[in-house]
């Protein structure tokens, strides 16, 4: 006989696990001769000697003495457990006789035997494999084996046909079973369906409200909702389905109606809850948060910012599908920006983009790889990248500053698409654009700044008034671009600000062109109110007043949040 311990089961420390196990075992064999008609029972045991510990003086302790004591304790208790206990009264543990595993030839012998069957007895060759197995016969033990097939026998041998359900149930929805469990549950299964089909509806609807009962309990006192469905759908597919079917139209059609409502009944609750979510007011509140956002920066409202984050919470929270979730990120992503928090903003992007970390260079990787597969989400994914960058390189930020544009350069991030002269010219290039305008000024690069500036008003080309919104992100482009290049590019700062080009005017014809635009747009003509003597001060002043005018213009452009 053998006992295989297949679910590596651990009883605690080394006494109790070699006790216990040998315990077990001993509790088969017992079971297996009262099954026989055995009775009473006596049992010796030649157990090899277990070394647990040597002190310092040189004694060695061995687990003799505890031996006997918890093999008999377990019994008793295990005994109860299996429903056993009448029968156990006459189960004896005769002697117990520890002898060296080293000396002993019968404890050799049984190492042997336990190698070569070990693994469904993996060492042998498969002719000796079939004789050895043949040979244990019914003594074959394992511990998970045996004690689901015998717990479940057991029940239907009292007739407990609730209980039996409820036990393969447990353990279909539970751990994975062995091909070779699997096949004799099932057949397990196959009788419980029996047994229910033949009893008249009164009889079987007190097993199944049993069962009703038992998953009650799960969900709505254990709050195990998750376990709690997969019990019910097993529990609609292989007892009441099957149960409906061999009913049919007979006199006891409609008698499962009962079981199948209170089934759905558990799990609706939580398949429906009080709260319903909808992607279409997920998106009322996305866009609202988009207006509190570009207001609050409009605006210089560093309370409504910060009010806005809740805002931002609700729309997460709100959408039923993933991948709108991470969509509101993004969204959170450029809030944290205008508060600041680059820490956060950087966070926010990097879990729109499902990425563990939230370093600059682990966002070009993941906006780069994004590039040929999705152009649109990449164009996105940049413009949140760049303006969370350059603002941290236009405030004090430096540590931030200076890993966003080392990403930068390492990356080639000016070479993407969205950053080419010859680039995409539909939304969101804007935005886009202008932070490469100022990376390539923060990085003394007067020349292609000014040709991305020119790149932007050929896109932006069209009759003012009617992309009045985008004109301000060519109008902020060319105010921070200025503002950069200022310290040691007067000249080209000065082009920026001033120039009769009619195809790429300077910021001062700009402000000029755009007034009759806004007069329909009065928060649009207050924000640009204080543009012009700033634009002044860069012109025409001395050092102090340039750098007082570049000071001014970046503050009044981060004002506009495209």
């Amino acid at each position: 006989m053998r006992c295989a311990e297949v679910c590596q089961l651990r009883y605690g420390d080394r006494v109790a696990t070699y006790t216990n196990l040998v315990a077990e075992l001993v509790l088969r064999i017992c079971q297996r001769k009262w099954l026989e008609g055995a009775s009473p029972i006596r049992v010796r045991i030649f157990a090899a000697r277990v070394q647990l510990e040597e002190r310092p003086d040189g004694e060695l302790l061995f687990l003799d003495r505890e031996y006997k004591r918890r093999i008999v304790e377990y019994l008793g208790v295990a005994g109860v457990r299996h429903g056993l206990a009448q029968a156990s009264n006459g189960w004896v543990l005769d002697e117990l006789y520890v002898r060296s595993g080293k000396d002993d030839p019968e404890l050799q012998l049984c190492d042997l035997l336990t190698h070569a069957s070990h693994d469904d007895f993996y060492p042998c060759k498969p002719e000796t494999a079939k004789v050895l197995a043949d040979a244990f016969g019914p003594y074959d033990f394992s511990l998970v084996y045996r004690e689901l097939i015998e717990r479940v026998d057991g029940q239907l041998a009292g007739e407990a046909i609730g209980l039996a359900a409820l036990s393969l149930a447990e353990r279909f929805c539970g751990e994975s079973m062995s091909p070779e469990l699997r096949t004799i549950a099932l057949q397990r299964l196959d009788e419980v369906r029996v047994r229910l089909a033949g009893l008249g509806s009164p009889a079987r609807d007190q097993h199944l409200s049993m069962l009703v009962s038992w998953l009650e309990q799960i969900i709505e006192v254990r709050r195990d909702v998750e376990l709690g469905y997969r019990l019910t759908m097993w529990l609609l597919e292989k007892i009441a389905a099957p149960l409906i079917t061999v009913l049919g139209d007979g006199p006891e059609a409609g008698s499962l109606d009962w079981f199948v409502f209170a089934l759905f009944h558990l799990v609706l609750p939580d398949m429906f809850p009080e709260r319903v979510r909808s992607d279409l007011y997920g998106r009322i509140l996305g866009t609202w948060l988009q207006s509190e956002i570009l207001a609050g920066l409009c605006q210089g409202d560093t309370a409504r910012l910060d009010g806005a984050r809740q805002l931002s919470e609700q729309a997460i929270d709100e959408f039923p599908a993933e991948a709108d979730k991470l969509r509101q990120y993004q969204y959170r992503c450029q809030l944290e920006t205008a508060l600041g928090d680059f820490a956060e903003a950087r966070r926010c992007l990097a879990r729109s983009l499902s990425l563990r970390q939230d370093t600059h260079e682990t966002l070009a990787a993941a906006i780069s790889n994004l590039n040929e597969p999705s152009p649109a989400a990449a164009g996105f994914a940049q413009l949140h990248w760049f303006r969370l960058g350059v603002a941290a390189c236009l405030g004090t930020d430096t540590a931030e500053s200076d890993a966003f544009l080392s990403a930068v350069d390492r990356s080639g991030a000016l070479e993407w698409p969205w950053s080419r002269l010859d680039g995409p010219a539909d939304y969101p290039v804007h935005g886009i654009l202008r932070r490469v305008a100022v990376i390539r000024a923060l990085r003394g690069e007067a020349g292609p700044a000014t040709d991305v500036l020119r790149r932007l008003a050929t896109i932006l080309a069209s009759k003012l008034s009617d992309r009045l919104v985008l004109q301000t992100t060519r109008v902020a482009a060319q105010a921070e671009t200025a503002a950069v290049l200022c310290a040691k590019r007067v000249q080209h700062a000065r082009r920026i600000l001033d120039s009769g080009d009619a195809d790429s005017p300077g910021l001062s014809q700009l402000l000029t062109r755009l007034e009759p635009a806004t007069s329909s747009f009065p928060g649009i003509r207050r924000l640009f109110a204080d543009w012009g003597p700033a634009v002044q001060a860069v012109l025409r002043g001395d050092q102090p007043a340039r750098e007082a005018g570049a000071a001014s213009l970046l503050r009044l452009a981060s004002r506009i949040g495209y």
